[in-house]
């Protein structure tokens, strides 16, 4: 069986491992992606095990740019996967559904794709009058796949309304991450409490509130790790604070679990806005659960409705420094000990967070939606 991977972004870690689960599936299995990495570096594995196929891209977010650009990607898409002819493909990025409803007219071929934000909603949001021709176009793509791959549980009831999913063709895949990045994971006792953001930087002003909350509290230190659209930025702005350390770039398998072992408090606190980050549920959640490290959140959230129902973390309201400040003061204040509370619950559940807990079930879903499609189902 012939699998495509079809990426609208330079593979990021999340797509990394759904690179490497396919290749379990099918060894005869190439990964096309269009270069966009838009400040987070993101790398592609070095693999001989399958074909990778880079097109260049624009970075370009502007509207039209974007637009022009994305057109251009698809033709090239897919002209490379007629010559291929695959059985399955797996696409990650709304942006590349055009090239696969176009290949379904030419040949039989089963279409996954993964959702692991809302797709085009900040494109869409800036296109004025265009805007609701823009969002009946997306939902059109999107209801062209024949099988979902949703990072959140919260992605179905969203769209269910518009495309009606059949909850059979719907697989839950949270971005859980790999037990064995996190194998031999310690935390190392230190004198300062540490809240951390690691991550793609973006979020400016919710990053900007961390730093505010936190300024001039005794021995505590906030990190950012990472690098992202609002690297420059945040790195500018932390020259105005004794007590932000800046890590910037690293590699997610070979750097993540250390960058966690001496971390008191995870931060995840977003702008709310938008309705992704109100029903997405970030990775950071399910390396932090696993860790055994508590997560602030944003209130009025789905990602704080999961928190709480874990009791695995705390949530305060987007941008109010006051509030932030209070909740830090609050845990530093008690002896840690609501820290231990959420530390102790979340070793009880964290086998159930690991991607190779999943994987098994994910591979039988993926390979019973291909066989019934090669069957005429």
């Amino acid at each position: 069986m012939s699998i495509v991977a079809l990426c609208s972004h330079v593979p990021d870690p999340r797509l990394n491992k759904r690179i490497r689960t396919l290749l379990k599936i099918s060894s005869d299995l190439s990964v096309i992606y269009w270069e966009r990495e838009h400040g987070y570096s993101f790398e592609s594995e070095n693999s001989n095990r399958f074909s990778y196929i880079k097109l260049e891209s624009s970075n370009d977010r502007r509207f039209i740019k974007r637009l022009t650009d994305t057109k251009r990607l698809n033709e090239k898409s897919l002209s490379i996967l007629k010559t291929i002819n695959p059985n399955l493909l797996y696409v990650a990025g709304i942006e590349c559904m055009p090239t696969a409803r176009k290949l379904k007219k030419t040949i039989r071929c089963h279409v996954v794709l993964e959702i692991a934000d809302l797709p085009a909603r900040s494109y869409i949001e800036k296109a004025g009058p265009l805007s609701g021709f823009l969002e009946n176009l997306v939902d059109r793509e999107i209801s062209s796949a024949d099988s979902f791959v949703l990072t959140s549980p919260y992605y179905y009831d969203y769209y269910k309304l518009k495309i009606h999913f059949n909850k059979e063709n719907v697989f839950v895949f949270e971005n859980v991450p790999e037990k064995i990045v996190f194998d031999g994971f310690r935390r190392y006792s230190h004198n300062i409490f540490r809240v951390a953001f690691i991550g793609g930087v973006r979020y400016f002003d919710s990053i900007r509130a961390l730093f505010e909350a936190a300024k001039g509290i005794e021995n505590l230190e906030v990190v950012i790790a990472g690098k992202g659209p609002d690297y420059e930025r945040v790195l500018e702005l932390s020259r105005m604070y004794s007590n932000v350390r800046i890590t910037g770039k690293y590699s997610y398998r070979e750097e993540i679990s250390n960058l966690y072992s001496d971390v008191d408090l995870v931060y995840a606190v977003y702008n709310t806005k938008g309705i992704g980050e109100r029903l997405a549920l970030p990775n950071k959640l399910y390396e932090a659960i696993v860790c055994g490290i508590p997560i602030v959140v944003s209130k009025g959230t789905c990602l704080e409705r999961y928190v709480k129902e874990l009791g695995v973390g705390f949530s305060v309201s987007d941008g109010n420094v006051e509030e932030l400040r209070t909740l830090l003061l609050e845990i530093m204040g008690n002896g840690y000990g609501e820290l231990q509370k959420i530390s102790k619950k979340a070793s009880e559940i964290k086998e159930n967070y690991f991607y190779e807990s999943i994987e098994k079930k994910f591979i039988e879903w993926i390979s019973a939606r291909t066989i019934s499609k090669a069957r005429g189902g």
